[in-house]
């Protein structure tokens, strides 16, 4: 079985949070490990302990939160993205979409007809003006 590791997925987040977390867990037994020989027996396990949970709580915590916002943020972006490659950021209308769609304006100057238009107090040429 594989893990989806999308930017948009709950498997990225559990597999950098886990990762993260044993990271910062050996990271903290390593610094700690050099004092290790000199501790006696309840301090070694103490030391450990907070080797242990320190990180644990803390960097999960920490990295399950980052990773989180991450992942809205991708789904975000992703969902911007449509919108954007879909419609005008005003909510204008497109002059393009009207000469694919052959929503009545066949050329720049022309008018519903298509014919070119020679007066602009022309009827025909009241329409939208079109620069192609």
């Amino acid at each position: 079985m594989r893990i989806d590791l999308s930017p948009t997925s709950w498997g990225r987040v559990v597999v950098v949070t886990a990762a993260g977390t044993a990271f910062f867990i050996a990271a903290a037994f390593f610094v700690d490990s050099f004092n290790f020989p000199s501790l006696s027996p309840q301090a070694l396990r103490w030391a450990q302990l907070t080797d242990l949970f320190l990180p644990l709580v803390l960097g999960g915590s920490f990295l399950f939160f980052l990773m989180w916002k991450m992942r809205q943020l991708a789904i975000t972006q992703k969902e911007l993205s449509v919108i954007a490659a879909t419609d005008s950021p005003d909510g204008g209308l497109q002059p393009r979409r009207l000469l694919d769609a052959g929503g009545g304006l066949s050329r720049a100057g022309a008018g519903p007809d298509g014919r070119r238009c020679r007066r602009a107090a022309d009827r025909r040429c009241r329409s939208l003006q079109v620069d192609q």
